[in-house]
């Protein structure tokens, strides 16, 4: 299968601390992923990883194929706060100029602050978010911010606020 040797336990006992991931898949993700037949896979594998693929993802939230940036900010997310090292990363795709990415970056930079130190920073940009143009990134960015919980309890009038947007409401 595609995703043979990707990876190596150092310690079965817990896979999330002791994975090393195998430098060669790494670099043949990158063309790969962008081939239709193989998305599935590269995703499945991707999720098996463990955080040593953190730092990876967290570089690929600014790859230049679209699919990719997207792909990797979700599975940043699935990581939970275990994936907070990339959090500045996603934040900043909440500037990116495609929409479906921004609503990405919303709705997983809430999944990968929650309970963190740094959860009240990512609350303002999240914020500004429920002003975008684009109704899925407002929705994402209502979703992030409750995903990060009492930390953003400074966003509740601006929810309340986005609450009233028809939009939303649809």
């Amino acid at each position: 299968p595609i995703y043979y040797g990707l990876t190596h336990y150092d310690d079965d006992s817990d896979p999330l601390k002791y994975q090393t991931v195998n430098p060669d898949w790494l670099r043949g993700f990158r063309v790969q992923i962008s081939r239709k037949g193989y998305r599935d896979e590269f995703d499945w594998a991707l999720r098996q990883m463990g955080v040593a693929i953190i730092p990876f993802l967290t570089e690929e939230t600014t790859n230049q194929n679209e699919a990719i940036r997207r792909l990797a900010c979700r599975r940043c997310g699935d990581f939970g706060n275990l994936a907070k090292s990339a959090a500045p990363a996603i934040l900043r795709g909440l500037d990116d100029e495609n929409p479906e990415f921004r609503a990405s970056a919303a709705y997983n930079l809430g999944r990968v602050v929650h309970g963190t130190a740094n959860a009240k920073e990512m609350v303002a940009p999240l914020i500004l978010a429920l002003d975008d143009q684009s109704v899925e990134v407002r929705r994402a960015a209502v979703i992030g911010l409750g995903l990060i919980g009492p930390a953003a309890q400074s966003a509740i009038s601006a929810i309340q606020t986005a609450g009233q947007d028809e939009d939303l409401r649809a």
